[in-house]
């Protein structure tokens, strides 16, 4: 007969070999619920209750062995995570799978300990003398992995770069976690007489340093790729202010020029003119509006910081001899920071003239820009070029024509556009090279 008592111990341990891990593996997500925090306190409560029913199934020997109430108790931890929360399976894999790894070294740590401090009651399963051990075991392992989790992994697992390295990551926390499910079911010994071995316990703490170590290094990749993108933004717009300067400086000289020459071109004309020489003059006429630098218009928007940026790029496609297009509709200040869209555009000109420059000047260049704001509350950039050398694709994404590896502009722009709950495709027709990019502002 079941006592209450017995009841409690079991309710005990399953609530502290649960709960603080669901929290944890929470905690990096939180802002990123599928549902309503209610809609979400109730999933954790549903799941709770069948986690109990598990470990009551698991002490008193009903249905299946423990090998499979543990896979299936994971597996139910697993679905409610991808169900909860709105992310990438590669990231959610990676906390969860960490998470588990963590759940375990403080089994076996608590265990083991119980055996030092209540040898008798070691060898009964989920007695509350193992909740105990279990909360010593939490009290120094818990708040280390919340300065981790909250220093460390939160700030990359919720950034929004280099997003298709997940898709790999989440193997490294699966190869520790198959390690622990092995040794704990799969050897001579039973898991208690494993446990209950301190140089195993010690091993699989050396283990699980090793592992945190591990993913230390591996957050701290992230958040170095994170700042090296930081660091190219932040290169834009001092190239940025450079650009105004520069561009100020040339229309200042090209001002002076004019005025110069202004002079000598009314002495041809009015000699022309006097001398009859009509046909000469109309053609004198068409070269200097071909040749003169008045002929690039001086403002494309009313946005300073963007005209500028259009400006310059303007200037480097006649130079390269690349006709452009520019369709510019938008007010003269933005709902968006002037670095960002300067940043986001610099971007997308730079890589339609790299395009571009694979053709030969022979063949049409053409680059077409049009931006505009359909509502107060909405964005949209399309850009188009044509190219000629085969674009390489990786996982969805663009490779880089300039080095090994991604594009660091392309993911520059989907960072840009993530930060506005936006969307960009990239995409190609033919030998037409096309980019729309939707901010929500």
């Amino acid at each position: 007969m079941v006592t209450p008592f017995r009841l409690f111990e079991i309710i005990l341990y399953a609530l502290i070999n649960y709960l603080p891990y669901l929290l944890l593996a929470l905690y990096p997500f939180w802002d990123y619920r599928r549902f309503s925090k209610p809609a979400t306190i109730l999933l954790i409560i549903l799941l709770t209750i069948l986690q109990l029913g598990l470990t009551l199934m698991n002490t008193f020997h009903l249905g299946p062995g423990a090998s499979v109430l543990s896979l299936i108790s994971t597996g139910s931890y697993a679905l409610f995570y991808f169900l909860a929360i709105r992310e990438k399976p590669g990231k959610l894999l990676f906390v969860l799978l960490m998470v588990s790894n963590v759940a375990n070294l403080v089994v076996v740590a608590g265990k083991c300990l119980e055996g030092f401090l209540f040898p008798a009651n070691a060898i009964l399963q989920n007695c509350w003398t193992f909740s105990l051990t279990s909360c010593l075991i939490l009290l120094f392992v818990l708040p280390a992995m919340v300065l981790f989790f909250k220093n460390c992994l939160k700030k990359a697992v919720t950034l929004h770069t280099q997003e298709h390295i997940w898709r790999y990551l989440w193997l490294i926390p699966t190869v520790f976690y198959l390690f622990w499910y092995y040794n704990l079911y799969f050897t001579p010994l039973t898991s208690l007489e494993w446990a209950l071995k301190p140089m195993n316990t010690l091993f699989t703490l050396l283990v699980n340093l090793g592992s945190i170590l591990f993913y230390y290094i591996i957050v701290r990749m992230i958040r170095q790729s994170q700042h090296n993108l930081q660091l190219v933004e932040l290169n834009h717009q001092l190239n940025l202010q450079t650009l105004q300067y520069e561009n100020l400086q040339e229309r200042m000289e090209e001002t002076r020029r004019i005025r110069h020459d202004l002079r000598q071109h009314m002495n041809t004309l009015y000699l022309l003119a006097e001398e009859g020489r009509y046909s000469e003059l109309q053609s004198y006429l068409q070269n200097y509006q071909k040749t003169s630098p008045l002929e690039r218009p001086l403002v494309f928007c009313e946005n300073l910081p963007l005209n500028a940026l259009l400006s310059h790029y303007a200037g480097i496609f006649q130079s390269e001899h690349i006709p452009y297009e520019y369709h510019i509709t938008i007010p003269a200040r933005l709902p968006v920071s002037a670095a960002d869209i300067t940043v986001l555009l610099g971007n997308l000109l730079e890589n339609a003239m790299d395009g571009c420059l694979t053709l030969p000047e022979t063949e049409q260049r053409l680059i077409t820009l049009t931006i505009a704001m359909p509502n107060e509350h909405a964005m949209v950039i399309t850009i188009a070029n044509p190219y000629r050398e085969e674009l390489r694709q990786e996982h969805g994404q663009f490779l880089s024509t300039k080095h090994s590896g991604y594009g660091i502009g392309t993911e520059s722009v989907r960072y840009i556009v993530k930060q506005y709950n936006g969307t960009v495709v990239f995409k190609t027709e033919g030998q037409l090279f096309h980019v729309s990019c939707v901010l929500h502002i």
